[in-house]
């Protein structure tokens, strides 16, 4: 069997740069990845999918655009999942509503909030599908009790 010797050396200087003259100043390690701390504006849009994207999203200038199809993921899942991929506000309703979804004790509160994003994304009106839901709660509550 014939030993092959590779040669290796450090070529960097102790404050770890490159020792010519060319590349002075450039460190050996990479930079940092850039952090998630922009915060952009989401926009939902349910439309139908091929079978196995569940959603798609964009980023136009400070805006995300998602699109989703709600017999594939739940419009919470969605946010859950772009939540991942980065940092975004919808407004101040619907942000209140995603964390208090994501945040719930239960799998049927969960669904509720579930339900009630899967409506605004839907009919596009935030404030009127957050006031049947008031109507509905209200009703059920004086028929059935407490």
């Amino acid at each position: 069997m014939k030993r092959t010797h590779i040669l290796t050396a450090d070529a960097t200087t102790p404050s770890g740069h490159l020792p010519w003259p060319l590349l002075d100043g450039i460190p050996t390690q990479p930079k940092p990845a850039p952090t998630r701390n922009t915060l952009v504006q989401a926009q939902f849009k349910q439309v139908s999918l091929k079978v196995g994207a569940k959603f798609t999203h964009r980023k136009i200038g400070n805006t995300v655009h998602v699109q989703y199809d709600p017999k594939q993921i739940s419009a919470l899942d969605v946010r859950w999942t772009l939540g991942l991929l980065v940092d975004y506000r919808e407004g101040e309703k619907l942000d209140k509503l995603r964390e208090l979804g994501l945040d719930a004790e239960t799998n049927a509160i969960r669904e509720i909030f579930d339900i009630l994003l899967d409506q605004i994304d839907k009919y596009g009106d935030v404030s009127a599908v957050i006031a049947c839901a008031e109507k509905l709660f209200t009703r059920v509550i004086a028929e059935v009790g407490e």
